[in-house]
């Protein structure tokens, strides 16, 4: 998007606003978000809806998980009846165990808002060293995913909201991508490991 276009929609932003106090009207304040998020770009609570800009049959989602003690796997509360399954999966993934947690009663954050965070994260760091979120490699992301766990670790201890109990120490982010079985027909779902704490450099 050219600087012009970015300064129009400014402009837009600003007068739409403008408007929607002049008039007492909420239609103007859509124009004027709409227009400053296309401006702004990617960037959470804001965002410049790529999800419509470019379609693809691929979908993905992260997940908190629980790292349990390998000799302890049963360690961790069930989830009460009715917020998760009560026979909720259990991964193996790069030689560790992860059990997903239910995000919302520990943190306060939906899995949606995790996405968001987690991928302005990733456009933030891209765009300062030159490329795309689609081209960080895994060790950028790893690192990139264990500062951030820590962040949501740091603001579940500051919340004030009810929560289920504190985080599990050991805290994986887990990332999910939905694609089509071209051959058996249905979906696929595969799990990969993004990151956990401690970290490793802490083992």
């Amino acid at each position: 998007m050219s600087e012009e276009i970015i300064r129009n929609l400014y402009i837009l932003a600003a007068l739409g606003l403008a408007t929607a106090i002049w008039f007492r009207h909420p239609f103007p304040f859509l124009i004027a978000f709409v227009s400053f998020s296309l401006a702004i770009g990617e960037f959470y609570p804001f965002s410049n809806f790529p999800m419509y800009s470019d379609p693809d049959d691929r979908e993905n989602y992260f997940v908190l998980s629980a790292i349990p003690d390998q000799n302890n796997i049963d360690q961790l509360p069930e989830p009460k009846p009715g917020s998760a399954p009560a026979n909720t999966p259990y991964y193996q993934l790069d030689g560790m165990i992860c059990r997903p947690l239910p995000s919302y009663p520990f943190t306060g954050l939906t899995a949606p808002t995790i996405k968001k965070m987690f991928k302005s994260r990733m456009n933030t760091f891209a765009k300062k060293h030159g490329t795309k979120r689609k081209h960080l490699n895994s060790e950028q992301r790893r690192q990139l995913g264990e500062k951030f766990l820590l962040y949501i670790r740091e603001e579940s201890q500051k919340s004030t909201a009810p929560r289920r109990g504190e985080l599990p120490e050991k805290l994986a982010l887990l990332e999910f991508w939905i694609e089509p079985d071209r051959i058996n027909g249905g979906f696929i779902e595969t799990p990969t490991l993004v990151a956990h704490l401690p970290a490793q450099d802490q083992n």
